[in-house]
C-alpha cells in the first residue's frame, strides 16, 4: 500500500484507526467537494434518490473518492474511515452512523446505481479553479506553463473489461490510459481524458488537451512520437517536449546559441518546424524540441529548467497509488462503468489533495 504523506502531521503517536492520518484526507475531500456541490453534481447527472436511504448518492460519491485513500481496504473499512473522517471534518454527528451496518455487496450495488456521472461532473467543476490559478501566477515570459502526461491503470481481468479495454499480448490485465493536463504552478489538473472510452462515456477534450496561444505546453514525445506536439502547434499552443534519443532530427538551420531548427512530421502529413536542443537534461534522454524558435525570446537554459521541473504523474502517484501490488490491482471494478467511475474519482481525490502534494517534494 502507498502511504498517504501528510507533511504537517507530526503526531506519530496517533493510532491507525480514527487518527489524523485517516481523518485529514477525508476532511480535504469534504472541503474541495462540500455536500451542496456533490448534490448538484448528482442532480446534474440525473441520479435521483436511491431506494437504499442509508447509501445515498451523496455518500456514495464520497465513498468512490475515498476508495483511493484506502486502496487495499475492503469496502466496509473504507466506509468506516469515511464516516469517521466526515464526522470529524463537519464537527457534528450526522454522518457518524449514517452508513449503518452496510455490507460490501450493498456498497457495490450502490456504486453501480450511482454511475460515473457525478464524479465526472465534480472533476469538470474542479478544473475551473486550476484555470484561475494558472492565470494568477506561474507565468514565464508571458506564457502560462502547463504539463501533459499519460499513465496506465490496470483493472481486473473480466470478460466485460476485456471487451472494452482489451489487453496487449504481453500483458495479463486489461488497462486504461489516462492523459492529464496540469497547471505547473498550482499543480492542479486542468483537463483529462481516457482511452479507450467505455460505452456511453463522455468523449472528453481529445487525445491531448491544449489551452491556447498563451500557454507553453510541457510534455514527453518519447512514448507518443510527435503527435501531441503537432496537435498543440496546430492550435497555436507553444510546446516544449522531449524527443526520442534515437530519432533523427536533421538540422535545417543552425542558430547562434548552439540550437538548430528541424522539422517533425505532423499527424496529417504536414511538417512542423521545431528548435532542437541537443543539451537536454540527461544525455540518454535525447534532445528537447520546442516550437519557440527565437533563442532571444526563449533561452535554451530556461527551457531546460522548465522541462526538468514540469508536472509529472509522479506528483499524482505520490499520494494516490496507480499500480497494484501482489494483493490488488490499481482499479477494483469488474465492469467498464466502474472503471470510468474510478478514474474520475481518482482525479477528484487528487484535486482535493494537491495542496498537500505541492507542499511535499517529489
Amino acid at each position: 500500500m502507498t502511504a498517504v504523506t501528510l507533511p504537517f502531521v507530526t503526531d506519530h503517536r496517533a493510532t491507525l484507526d480514527g487518527s489524523l492520518l485517516h481523518r485529514i484526507p477525508v476532511a480535504l475531500l469534504n472541503r474541495e467537494f462540500p455536500p451542496h456541490l456533490v448534490d448538484e453534481a448528482v442532480k446534474h447527472s440525473r441520479r435521483g434518490p436511491q431506494r437504499n436511504r442509508v447509501l445515498s448518492p451523496q455518500l456514495m460519491t464520497y465513498f468512490t473518492m475515498g476508495m483511493w485513500l484506502y486502496p487495499d481496504r475492503a469496502y466496509t473499512d473504507v466506509a468506516r474511515h469515511l464516516a469517521d473522517g466526515l464526522t470529524w471534518a463537519r464537527g457534528r454527528s450526522d454522518t457518524e452512523n449514517s452508513w449503518g451496518a452496510v455490507t460490501d455487496g450493498a456498497l457495490s450495488r450502490a456504486r453501480e446505481k450511482l454511475g460515473p456521472g457525478p464524479l465526472r461532473v465534480l472533476f469538470s467543476g474542479s478544473t475551473s479553479s486550476g484555470r484561475a490559478a494558472a492565470t494568477a501566477g506561474g507565468c514565464w515570459r508571458g506564457l502560462r506553463l502547463a504539463s501533459v502526461d499519460t499513465f496506465r491503470l490496470d483493472m481486473p481481468k473480466t470478460a466485460a473489461n476485456e471487451a472494452v479495454f482489451g489487453g496487449a499480448p504481453d500483458r495479463t490485465l486489461p488497462s486504461v490510459h489516462v492523459t492529464v493536463l496540469a497547471d505547473s504552478h498550482s499543480r492542479r489538473l486542468l483537463d483529462a481524458t481516457m482511452e479507450p472510452l467505455p460505452p456511453g462515456a463522455a468523449t472528453g477534450p481529445g487525445r491531448h488537451p491544449v489551452l491556447g496561444p498563451d500557454t507553453l505546453l510541457l510534455g514527453d514525445c518519447r512514448r507518443t512520437d510527435f503527435d501531441f506536439l503537432t496537435t498543440a502547434a496546430a492550435a497555436s499552443t507553444a510546446v516544449l517536449c522531449g524527443a526520442p534519443a534515437d530519432r533523427d532530427l536533421p538540422a535545417a538551420e543552425h542558430l547562434r546559441d548552439g540550437t538548430y531548427l528541424s522539422e517533425v512530421p505532423g499527424a496529417y502529413g504536414e511538417h512542423v518546424t521545431v528548435r532542437v536542443m541537443r543539451t537536454g537534461p540527461h544525455a540518454a534522454d535525447g534532445p528537447l524540441c520546442t516550437t519557440l524558435l527565437d533563442p532571444a525570446e526563449a533561452p535554451a537554459p530556461e527551457l531546460v529548467q522548465h522541462y526538468t521541473s514540469r508536472w509529472r504523474v509522479g506528483r499524482l502517484t505520490h499520494v494516490l497509488p496507480t499500480t497494484g501490488n501482489s494483493h490488488y490491482t490499481a482499479l477494483r471494478s469488474r465492469h467498464p462503468w466502474g472503471v470510468e467511475q474510478e478514474v474520475w474519482a481518482m482525479l477528484c481525490a487528487y484535486q482535493a489533495l494537491c495542496g498537500v502534494i505541492a507542499a511535499s517534494s517529489v
